[in-house]
């Protein structure tokens, strides 16, 4: 058979590899887990906000023909996450251990709006798949990344 050598040492490397994915899927919840210890400020809230959105905070305001910078406060998806954060939706962020007023509660909202709330397509089927295309190397990807970097950079 053509093919079963290589099948055969993939085979034999394959616990080597599920080891790495296990040893990286527990470093990842440690360090998640460490983001359970920090209580979350306005500060702290407007900094991980701002790496987050950077690349819609990047785009200046035109107003009466003018131009300014662009804030949180202009940003739709953050009153959304805000809700997400107090627990006010009903999704119960507030409700999980370790989420509520800390940093994890904050990346969870932000996660939360992003793998489920954004897009703004009427049709629901078409809005899904706008968001899966989003979360799989688009915008919401690069948003949940930085978000989650702005976080661990914390601990």
């Amino acid at each position: 058979m053509k093919h079963t050598s290589s099948v055969t040492k993939f085979a034999e490397k394959l616990p080597h590899l599920i080891d790495l994915e296990r040893r990286s899927f527990s470093k990842s919840i440690d360090e998640l887990r460490d983001l359970t210890n920090i209580q979350l400020t306005t500060e702290i809230a407007r900094r991980v906000l701002e790496a987050t959105y950077s690349d819609k905070l990047a785009t200046p305001i035109k107003e009466d023909g003018k131009s300014r910078q662009r804030t949180l406060a202009d940003l739709p998806e953050v009153a959304v996450i805000r809700g997400h954060f107090a627990g006010t939706t009903g999704l119960g962020i507030r409700d999980l251990p370790g989420c509520a007023g800390t940093a994890y509660g904050l990346f969870n909202a932000i996660t939360q709006f992003e793998t489920h709330d954004a897009g703004r397509a009427k049709d629901e089927t078409e809005r899904a798949r706008a968001r899966l295309e989003s979360l799989w190397g688009g915008s919401s990807a690069k948003r949940i990344a930085r978000a989650r970097e702005a976080c661990l950079a914390l601990v």
